[in-house]
């Protein structure tokens, strides 16, 4: 537990927050899930999460020059490359747990 932010330190974690989630907007996704989570501290601010944020921005300054590549081409294979199992002799008592509340299933067994 560490201490309250005071305002004008509060207003700082906020303008903070709002430029990592631009810098995720703009394709940062590695910080993609840091960035949410604090930002769900909106309530009762603490030093500790301006420390995580500063963190994040240290990550962010060391690495630069991190490229995620997105291809879209569309990926071409064949599907006699795929070996298909059956597993019934593996899993011979397998069966689906339904809970006993659970409405009447609709289709097929899992």
């Amino acid at each position: 537990m560490s201490p309250v932010l005071d305002p004008n330190q509060a207003n700082y974690y906020l303008s903070l927050i709002d430029i990592l989630r631009w810098a995720v907007e703009l394709g940062r996704i590695d910080i993609y899930v840091d960035v949410p989570l604090l930002s769900s501290y909106m309530c009762r601010l603490r030093i500790g999460y301006l420390e995580q944020v500063l963190h994040i921005f240290t990550y962010l300054k060391h690495h630069e020059n991190s490229n995620v590549v997105f291809d879209p081409n569309c990926v071409e294979w064949e599907s006699e490359s795929f070996v298909k199992h059956d597993w019934t002799e593996f899993y011979k008592d397998a069966r689906e747990q339904i809970p006993t509340i659970a409405p009447p299933p609709r289709g097929n067994n899992v």
